[in-house]
């Protein structure tokens, strides 16, 4: 008995079992593997031949899809080798190929995640202000960035606290140096001028 890959798929060949005599080593292999794996087997045109049946789990994400099934391949190489079933060269490729595609799918995530969160946090400043930014410093009567060195202009944004109305509240607001302004372009110097992105300017009066 063996596990090989044909046309991209995980094949079982269990030839040589016979199916009609007493329960032996090799037919008690072959129920084992197919007791314990944690996928579906489907018959083929062979009759001494399963193809493993996979089934997309999530269509909104190719990282859980990918997970999944590297998950099922390593699952079957271990029930395979633990009950003597030879497992092809092609198997574990194709196991290790996953792994390092789970791997590329996942920081590929992460990446659009981090891009997400900073778009959020950036519009979220636009529109409130810096609030308790742990850049933002008192500078005599101003507030400044401690990283872009600019000083912040201040708007009235109207608040609620603790159920009060607050018609004027000033906050300090970023310029267009500011760390987290994601249209700033990489490695761009600040100026050293007080500068308040139109964006946020907009934001702030919408």
């Amino acid at each position: 008995m063996k596990l090989y890959i044909e046309k991209g798929n995980v094949m079982f060949d269990f030839s040589g079992v016979d199916m009609i005599a007493p329960l032996n080593k090799e037919r008690d292999a072959y129920e084992n593997f197919l007791r314990y794996t944690q996928c579906e087997w489907e018959n083929t045109e062979l009759p001494n031949m399963k193809r493993m049946k996979y089934d997309l789990c999530d269509w909104k994400s190719e990282y859980g899809n990918a997970t999944t099934l590297r998950s099922l391949i390593g699952n079957c190489i271990s029930v395979a080798e633990s009950n003597g079933i030879e497992v092809k060269d092609s198997v574990k490729k194709y196991a290790a190929d996953m792994e390092a595609k789970c791997i590329k799918l996942r920081k590929a995530e992460e990446a659009k995640a981090e891009a997400l969160a900073a778009k959020d946090k950036w519009e979220r400043l636009c529109k409130t202000g810096c609030g308790r930014c742990e850049n933002k410093k008192r500078c005599g009567d101003d507030f400044k960035c401690v990283v872009s060195g600019d000083y912040l202009e201040e708007m009235n944004v109207p608040r609620y606290d603790y159920g009060t109305y607050y018609p004027f509240n000033l906050e300090a607001f970023p310029s267009e140096n500011c760390p987290y302004n994601i249209n700033k372009k990489q490695g761009e110097n600040n100026d050293g001028t007080e500068r308040v992105s139109e964006a946020c300017a907009s934001a702030a009066t919408a």
